[in-house]
């Protein structure tokens, strides 16, 4: 099958811009969902284009490694500005979903910002993203029973430290048992896997059986990705977890939806 010009065009184009490395140097953001959709949609870009990502953002540094990573990456954007691509604010769409807003031809381009998205770029490299970002996990799942995964956010989010936007563990147990009804299924066969960033009461959810995980925050997610379905707080992180596992994410907010990833 032939190429239309528009196609020829396009493909000269990504030719044209084809950088050897991407460098992932600063993204900024605090939240391991955000951080990990941004990489995502960068990695897509590489596989588009056929170039080599590096990791270089310093996400989860402290300490003296985290002055010496501002120092770096400081020293990058100055360096090299004509090749930098700098998402703070407005998402940035990256190849295949759009041409990257850099008109330079640059052996390599560097990354400051936390909002590059790639949405075409997750769907057609789907299954190359989830066999590179998927850990080897351990830890295993209740047998014989559907697992429902429950996202507990109880620590503000950054910028609201009163709370706004948080959902009770009461309100995401009321939620459970509603959904538990709407599916008609029965407690007895249900098993609950809650991840939580504090503490919470055993007996919120002593009718069902459960196991409530508040450790590695990477493999939270994960383990929330191999549940039948997930309900939660609305975040990046939650809706990540679903799109990994394909599966319904019930997220609570000021109203619930039922999305598939």
């Amino acid at each position: 099958m032939e190429l239309t010009y528009l196609e020829k065009e396009l493909a000269d184009y990504f030719v044209s811009m084809n950088p050897k490395k991407l460098v992932i140097v600063k993204p900024g953001c605090k939240e391991f969902g955000n951080e990990l959709l941004n990489r995502m949609s960068i990695y897509a870009y590489g596989l588009e284009v056929g170039a080599r990502v590096i990791y270089h953002s310093g996400y989860g540094y402290s300490g003296l490694w985290r002055v010496l990573h501002a120092v770096y990456a400081r020293y990058i954007g100055r360096r090299h500005a004509k090749c930098a691509l700098l998402a703070w604010r407005a998402p940035i769409f990256l190849p295949p979903t759009k041409p990257p807003p850099v008109a330079e031809r640059c052996d390599t381009l560097y990354f400051f910002g936390w909002v590059f998205r790639n949405p075409l770029g997750l769907l057609k490299y789907r299954k190359e993203i989830i066999e590179t970002f998927t850990p080897h996990i351990i830890s295993s799942l209740p047998v014989g029973r559907t697992c429902i995964g429950v996202h507990l956010r109880q620590k503000p989010f950054a910028g609201f430290p009163s709370g706004d936007f948080l959902i009770s563990v009461e309100r995401v147990r009321t939620v459970v048992d509603e959904y538990v009804r709407e599916k008609n299924l029965h407690a007895k066969n249900i098993a609950l896997l809650i991840v939580s960033d504090l503490p919470i009461h055993e007996n919120i959810f002593a009718e069902y059986e459960h196991r409530i995980v508040c450790g590695n925050i990477e493999t939270n997610l994960f383990l929330l990705a191999r549940c039948s379905a997930i309900i939660g707080t609305n975040t990046t992180f939650s809706n990540v977890a679903a799109w990994f596992g394909n599966v319904v994410f019930a997220a609570l907010g000021v109203y619930l939806v039922n999305k598939r990833a």
